[in-house]
């Protein structure tokens, strides 16, 4: 159900990837995980500034990059 995100343009990615889908923005640029194929040429296509990240230890937690990240 996309109707909660009805003001946002959502970015549609691979359900292979889906975990890839976890991304991170900050000051401008868009932190994601690395070998996610889909998500990094979507971002891409958007004029994104990217930033791949290798997250396989993180992923070993069942964690993704917002689990490493404080928001203020």
């Amino acid at each position: 159900d996309k109707s909660p995100f009805a003001d946002l343009e959502v970015l549609e990615v691979s359900a292979a990837d889906a975990y890839g889908a976890n991304v991170l923005l900050a000051n401008g640029y868009v932190f994601v995980s690395k070998g996610f194929n889909s998500v990094r040429d979507v971002i891409r296509k958007r004029g994104l500034p990217l930033v791949e990240l290798e997250t396989t230890e993180i992923r070993k937690a069942d964690a993704a990059l917002t689990c490493c990240s404080i928001l203020w």
